[in-house]
């Protein structure tokens, strides 16, 4: 990762135009989940967890990860220049200078993603989309400590069937996607995904003359899958994906002025143009360009057994990315960014689960190998801090590596017919190697790309010298619990998870080694469906006693990660929906969580005159106490020319604070998107036509906020205004 920003993004995007909330019944049968690592209706699953259908991801339009943040309670998935961050009940950001490690576990059939990026092509041809909130500390172990959203896409079937569309949208965004499902004799299908997306115009204007707007995006996706039957009872799952990526989103908006501390340091400031209070606008007057390759390649097997299904899931994926960017958002050339990073993760998954008239079970065992190499570089073309023009810091990452080994099993006994007890444990182990160096080199930095070759540059003096740090980290999380049923569909439920995430290695630092984040979570739930599933009910209250929270923020220039020594989150889940018939369709949910640091001490670099601040009490960033929607959806009769469907929906989310600071100047006050969608559908569904409007309101919000002392200014990337489109759709 190449931004030294302290934390990533939180979302606050507008897309969703239906809420496609948790434990929603479609055309009044019951929505079957595999969160859990086997088949269950959502409503008898003893967790909080969402499942957006194929009917509602068609009339929303989810083209990207930060469409979710509106479709389930508590969750917030947003977009930094090539990163991706979810959150999920104020959990989930990821420390800068590792290798991209989230909280929250993202799978894509099956597969954890090692970069949170693929989310934006898991978005095409689903068959569901399954958000898991609370730590899954058993089934989901690998840092899992926020949640899990499982990306499930449409399967290749036995017929020969297809489907073309294409869109345009404000800001010149022109999209075009194809599948096409092709079965090959009796015991071979295969289904091609391709899905194109290019925004030429950047909806971030540039103030800096000459200079070109930014946040332009295009993107290249596309997804073979085949299915063989080797035999009877056992199938193999090919599935090869590839997302290129070309934007120009690595920009930085400065959003006030600098401190006096920083002017004195840097006197240059004070001829730089600093734009507080406008919208959507940088200052950059040099190029930012990014481009991205991502390849995944997974083979799953799956053998029915006489007393269980076995299944292997062996996964290998690379990603790289390179960019270049102006590093101040300002008219003066103060500092330039460039990096490289190349990821490549090799991962094997082993169950077994099977299920008696009183005992359902899964037992397993996960491994990973996951090498990342990564140089990035900072030229400070004017005097900058008196370093000198022309002077630069280096910072090199030959290799960081961490292999993950797993084993876990996890049980459902039924007592009697009304009480299920739950069991579970899984024990993980990490082990991480990490080399790497940095410099800063005095004048005449000739080469953005290339290290200075130290025989012909002066080097001041090295940051960091060549370093190697090996931790080891190990945990072992449990989870029990008791579920009962009070009657016909309406139960209740108890659990306490444990959830883990892995500790690491800073490398834009030296020896800033960080620990094992862990949490211990209480969760009681009630779910409910009533007349005949016309209206479902569900509530959630859940505590989270967190220890070691993990935190990174820029102090004199250089990213620190660190450990707060404990937070705590109380929180509260409403989801209802109503359907009455084949009409109307209500939908709401609202999510209360209060999600602070309990004990917590920082310095703030754009304060330093306050010294070390007491920040107990403090909420953690990208979680609003306050958040919820409501959308009404209606479905016109079937007429000879077709049927219509039409949706708004209200998002709105209290102040939001992006550093621990929680000054008033580091959050987002509070707001509401309204987003409109209308669906036209051919009475055979032979072709389709979607109109829509995000963010009608054309409310201007951050996704993410960060700060930097040695400018002395905060600086943010901004959600998508507002956004007027057509996708039109045939299917053959």
């Amino acid at each position: 990762m190449y931004r030294s920003s302290g934390l990533f993004l939180y979302a606050a995007t507008g897309s969703a135009l239906f809420m496609g909330t948790a434990n929603a019944q479609e055309n009044n049968q019951e929505i079957v989940v595999t969160a859990e690592r086997r088949e269950q209706a959502i409503q008898s699953v003893p967790g909080a967890i969402s499942a957006l259908t194929t009917q509602q991801l068609e009339l929303q339009g989810i083209d990207s990860a930060s469409s979710l943040q509106f479709s389930v309670p508590g969750v917030f998935v947003g977009e930094q220049s090539t990163q991706t961050s979810v959150t999920i009940r104020g959990v989930g950001p990821t420390p800068q200078g590792q290798s991209g490690v989230s909280s929250v576990a993202v799978s894509v059939d099956g597969v954890n993603q090692s970069r949170t990026v693929a989310m934006g092509f898991a978005q095409v041809d689903l068959k569901r989309i399954e958000v898991a909130r609370g730590p899954q500390g058993t089934l989901y172990g690998r840092n899992a400590t926020g949640g899990a959203i499982n990306y499930i896409t449409q399967e290749p079937t036995g017929s020969f069937e297809g489907e073309l569309s294409a869109g345009y949208a404000e800001y010149n965004e022109f999209s075009g996607s194809g599948v096409v499902n092709i079965p090959i004799g009796d015991r071979i299908r295969s289904r091609l995904v391709v899905d194109y997306k290019n925004r030429r115009d950047g909806f971030v204007d540039n103030i800096s003359p000459g200079g070109e707007d930014v946040d332009a995006r295009e993107q290249l996706a596309g997804r073979l899958r085949i299915a063989v039957d080797l035999a009877d009872t056992l199938e193999l799952d090919v599935n090869l994906s590839r997302m290129s990526i070309n934007h120009t989103g690595n920009y930085l908006s400065q959003l006030n002025t600098p401190t006096p501390e920083a002017l004195a340091a840097s006197p240059i400031l004070a001829a730089a143009t600093f734009y507080p209070g406008r919208n959507r606008v940088t200052g950059a007057n040099e190029p930012n360009r990014n481009r991205l390759l991502y390849d995944v390649a997974s083979a799953t097997l799956k053998w029915d057994l006489p007393f269980a299904t076995f299944k292997s899931i062996t996964a290998y994926q690379k990603y790289k990315s390179r960019t270049r960017a102006d590093g101040d958002g300002l008219d003066l050339s103060l500092s330039s960014l460039a990096g490289r990073n190349i990821n490549k993760t090799f991962s094997q998954e082993l169950t077994v689960a099977g299920s008696t008239d009183s005992l359902s079970w899964v037992v397993g065992a996960f491994y990973s190998n996951e090498d990342d190499q990564n140089e990035f570089h900072i030229r400070f073309t004017e005097n900058l801090l008196g370093a000198g023009p022309d002077s630069g810091l280096d910072y090199l990452q030959p290799k960081y590596s961490q292999k993950t080994y797993a084993a876990f099993a996890d049980l459902t006994y039924s007592v009697t017919d009304k009480i299920d007890l739950i069991a579970g444990i899984r024990y993980t182990k990490d082990k991480l190697h990490a080399e790497y160096s940095s410099s800063f080199f005095a004048n005449n930095f000739p080469n953005i790309f290339t290290p200075p070759p130290p025989s012909t540059i002066a080097v001041a003096f090295p940051l960091c010298p060549a370093t190697v740090d090996e931790p080891d980290f190990s945990s072992t999380t449990p989870r029990i619990g008791v579920q009962y049923k009070l009657a016909d569909k309406q139960m209740v439920y108890f659990k306490y998870s444990q959830g883990y995430k892995a500790g690491g290695v800073n490398v834009y630092s030296c020896n800033n080694t960080y620990e094992p984040e862990e949490v211990k979570s209480y969760e009681l739930g009630y779910k409910s469906t009533h007349f005949d599933g016309a209206l479902v009910l569900n509530a959630t209250a859940f505590h989270y006693d967190y220890t070691n929270f993990q935190v990174s923020q820029i102090i004199n220039s250089t990213l620190s990660t660190t450990n707060a020594s404990s937070a705590i989150v109380d929180g509260l889940e409403l989801e209802t929906v109503l359907a009455p018939g084949d009409h109307f369709r209500v939908s709401a949910s609202y999510a209360y969580i209060h999600a602070r640091y309990d004990e917590f001490m920082n310095i703030d670099g754009l304060n330093p005159s306050a010294g070390l601040q007491n920040l107990s009490g403090n909420l953690l960033n990208g979680s609003p106490k306050h958040s919820g929607n409501v959308t009404v959806s209606y479905k016109s009769d079937d007429y000879s020319w077709g049927n219509l469907t039409g949706a708004v929906s209200l998002s709105s989310r209290s102040r939001t604070f992006f550093r621990e600071f929680n000054a008033k100047e580091d959050s987002q006050k509070g707001f509401t998107l309204v987003n409109l969608s209308l669906v036209w559908k051919s009475p055979d569904d032979a072709y389709q036509v979607r109109l829509y409007a995000n963010n009608v309101t054309d409310k201007a919000y951050y996704q993410f906020l960060a700060a930097e002392d040695v400018i002395g200014s905060r600086y943010g990337y901004w959600g998508p205004p507002r956004q007027v489109g057509f996708e039109v759709t045939t299917r053959f």
